[in-house]
């Protein structure tokens, strides 16, 4: 069964959310839509490889679509994700 489904995790206000909780809180949500298979979309260079792990781990299958670039956020809490 082929089911797309689009997921938006909303930033809340004073709370960081880290790789691991967005991948939890995405998780719970497509178990209850039956998703069995996810397409990650991360910045290439330092995110993709750590979001597919979560991802496998939290027990769904990758599925490897091109994505355009997704660049570095200037505003990031974290410096290394700036440039």
């Amino acid at each position: 069964m082929n089911i797309p489904v689009d997921l938006i995790i909303k930033e809340k206000i004073g709370v960081y959310l880290n790789s691991e909780g967005f991948v939890d809180e995405a998780a719970a949500f497509l178990r209850t839509t039956g998703v069995k298979e996810v397409i990650p979309v991360a910045q290439r260079f330092l995110h993709i490889f750590k979001c597919m792990s979560l991802i496998r781990a939290a027990g769904f299958t990758l599925r490897i679509e091109w994505i355009t670039y997704i660049g570095f956020d200037p505003h990031s809490e974290q410096s290394w994700t700036r440039s």
